[in-house]
């Protein structure tokens, strides 16, 4: 769980290949939102984002503003 905003978000972050990718999807728990990216990370080290159907800019705001929350409150 996470907020941005004001707004509650489940949001998860799955690792995949030994951590050379990982998906991070959310839906906000009110409303439309959601946002989906894919990260690779590439041999030399760097990182590459991959945002799903939407601006980059947007995956990137999102994670920016999260503040984590804890599942049982």
């Amino acid at each position: 769980m996470a907020r941005v905003d004001g707004i509650r978000w489940r949001a998860a972050r799955t690792i995949h290949a030994g951590g050379r990718s990982e998906k991070l999807e959310a839906t906000a728990l009110t409303g439309p939102g959601y946002v989906s990216a894919n990260i690779y990370r590439l041999s030399d080290g760097t990182a590459r984002l991959h945002p799903c159907e939407m601006p980059a800019g947007d995956v990137v705001a999102f994670v920016l503003a999260a503040v984590p929350e804890d599942p049982d409150q």
